[in-house]
């Protein structure tokens, strides 16, 4: 995400990085400009996802003495 949202880089130019620096994918394949935007995709989805925040609120709170 570094190279995409800050230094500006497409999707081709980063698996060219990625090829040069010999990184393969997760099955032992050489990245292509899809692989990188699907795990850009998928990890930007994950982090919407986990950093949610929801209001608490609490409801009819009773106590029982026994």
């Amino acid at each position: 995400s570094k190279f995409h949202e800050k230094d500006g880089w497409n999707f081709k130019q980063i698996s060219d990085w990625l090829i040069e620096n010999n990184y393969k994918t997760p099955r032992g394949k050489t990245f292509t400009h899809t692989h990188c935007w699907s795990i850009y995709k998928k990890k930007s989805k994950s982090i919407q996802r986990f950093s949610r925040e929801f209001e608490p609120t609490i409801t009819d709170v009773k106590i029982n003495q026994i």
